[in-house]
């Protein structure tokens, strides 16, 4: 009596998880979060002390073997951290700092690849060390 009983709880609890389940397609965007840091902090007197007023990031996608430029992003430097909407696929991107006029106040810094799945939140961090600056 008591292997019946033990049966029947183990096959209930191995049925619950079949059928039923979530036939719709994965989400075809994720997000891509790029965070920033200058000098290693997040400081916004970090951005008044080296005149920089706003973060650009590019990004790039090679989807179906070729290269296509996805867009330009901005924020402000004093946010540290900037969210991007992007479909499902591969991309890569380089991210600079920007005087309150639109022009570069450090090198390039290149992002690497990185890879959408849908649903997801990427990570992007970004340094901009003190020898970056102009």
């Amino acid at each position: 009596m008591k292997w019946s009983w033990l049966f029947a709880a183990s096959a209930a609890v191995a049925l619950s998880g079949c059928g039923g389940g979530d036939d719709s397609p994965p989400p075809s965007f994720g997000t891509a979060v790029a965070d920033w840091s200058i000098d290693g902090f997040k400081d916004p007197d970090q951005c008044d002390r080296g005149g920089v007023g706003t973060f650009s990031i590019s990004i790039w996608t090679w989807q179906d073997q070729q290269d296509q430029f996805v867009g330009e992003f901005l924020q402000d430097c004093r946010a540290f951290a900037t969210s991007i909407d992007l479909s499902t696929g591969g991309y890569y991107g380089e991210a600079v700092l920007l005087d309150p006029d639109g022009f570069e106040r450090t090198t390039i810094a290149p992002l690497g690849s990185f890879s959408i799945f849908g649903g997801d939140v990427v990570g992007i961090p970004v340094e901009f060390p003190a020898n970056s600056f102009f």
